[in-house]
Order: structure tokens, then C-alpha cells, then sequence
């Protein structure tokens, strides 16, 4: 697919304000009028793209870039080398500008979905005999990207640390790591402003391992045991 959808909207509702503009301004012709038309596709993918809704040609290409190429063809008739390096210089400081009003929408996003999933989770009832609740837990530990870890989201992964602790804590090889996980936790909780996300990440991934690795963990800790009693 060459456009997307949003990119076909923008040029929806450019084609609509160029005929507006046209006809507030009918002397408007020629050069003047594609340029006209270029500036208004621009400046209509930019607002797209400040409303967290991104037009695409190619699939990566933002349609304000492909605008304002089109305008830099112009403006090399007019100005020459010189407004061409102009123009490049606009078109990264934009960019810039999109890569920031970027990242403010993705950390929204994360915030909005990971407060939605703590609403929806629900972990009472499950029973660890089943491989579903196993698939539950393993979902329920959520790791932000972007976003910093909140009071919430610290309390509920505490939570999902002390039932894998419960669970499966008798039958790691090391189940002290299980407790150092509950405790970190807890601690970040109590106070999320001093919270170390790194080591946050370390300890969630390594849950959702336990999580994933449990039956082989659980038969390293049986063979262990059995060569422990053996030697005595």
C-alpha cells in the first residue's frame, strides 16, 4: 500500500481547504496554486501529526516531507542551492519537532494502556495446577518502556512476585532470588521516587523466565535435592 488511511484523510481534507482557498483567492494560478496546494497538504499532515494520527507514503515517508519536497522544487527555481539548504534545514528541525511530539504521544499511550490493564487484571482464583494461570501470571507482569513506574503499578507487581514466590518458590534452585524479587518490589512501592527502573526491568524480566522455565527449574531443584541426600 503506497498512502495509509490517514494519509488518504489528510489529503482529503487538503484537497477540501485548497478548493476553499482557491476560491477566496481566485487569483491564484499556475506555479503559485500547486505551491499553494503543497503548503496546505503540508501544513495539514503537520497538525495529523501533532494529534498522534501520522500520514505515510511508502509506509515511513511523513507527508508533510513529501510536501515539502514538492515545494523545494519550486523554491530551487526560485532561489536556488542556497534555499534548498534552507529548506533542508526546516525539514530537520520539523523532524526534530515530530520525533519529540512523538514520544509525548507514545509515553500517553503506554500510561493509558498500562492503567487499563491494571484494571482489568484479575488474579484472585487462579490455581497453579493449571498451565492458564501460569499464561495469566506471566501476562500480568508488565514492564514500561517509556512511561516511569507508578505506586499502582509497583503495589500490582509486588503482587504477581509474591505468587510466583508462593507457587513455584519451594522448587527453584535458588528461591532466595524469589524473596529479593518480593522485596524489591516492596521497597520501590514505598517510595517510587527512588526507584531503580533498570534494575526493575532486570528483576520483571527475570520473573517472567521463571515463570516460563518453572517445570525445568523444577525438576534442577529435584535432582539437586536427590544428590544432596545421597551424600549424606
Amino acid at each position: 500500500m503506497i498512502i495509509n488511511l490517514m494519509g488518504v484523510l489528510t489529503l482529503i481534507a487538503a484537497g477540501l481547504i485548497a478548493v476553499m482557498a482557491f476560491e477566496a483567492f481566485p487569483s491564484l494560478v499556475g506555479d503559485a496554486r500547486v505551491i499553494a496546494a503543497a503548503g496546505i497538504v503540508f501544513a495539514t499532515s503537520v497538525v495529523a501529526e501533532v494529534i498522534g494520527l501520522p500520514p505515510r507514503l511508502l509506509f515511513i515517508v511523513p507527508m508533510w516531507m513529501a510536501a515539502l519536497a514538492a515545494v523545494g522544487v519550486y523554491v530551487y527555481e526560485a532561489y536556488g542551492a542556497l534555499g534548498v539548504v534552507g529548506l533542508v534545514v526546516g525539514a530537520a528541525a520539523l523532524q526534530a519537532l515530530m520525533m519529540v511530539i512523538g514520544a509525548i504521544h507514545e509515553r500517553r499511550e503506554e500510561r493509558r494502556s498500562i492503567v487499563q490493564r491494571l484494571r482489568k487484571i484479575d488474579l484472585r482464583g487462579l490455581n497453579p495446577a493449571y498451565d492458564q494461570a501460569w499464561d495469566a501470571l506471566h501476562e500480568a507482569i508488565m514492564i514500561p518502556r517509556v512511561t516511569p513506574w507508578t505506586r499502582d503499578l509497583l503495589v500490582h507487581q509486588h503482587r504477581v512476585a509474591t505468587l510466583v514466590q508462593g507457587w513455584i518458590g519451594d522448587r527453584i534452585p535458588e528461591p532466595r532470588l524469589l524473596e529479593r524479587a518480593v522485596r524489591t518490589f516492596e521497597a520501590a512501592a514505598a517510595d517510587p521516587s527512588k526507584v531503580d527502573a533498570d534494575k526493575l526491568r532486570a528483576e520483571c524480566e527475570w520473573l517472567q523466565a521463571v515463570i516460563r522455565n518453572r517445570e525445568a527449574l523444577a525438576r534442577k531443584t529435584a535432582a539437586l535435592r536427590q544428590i544432596q541426600a545421597a551424600s549424606q
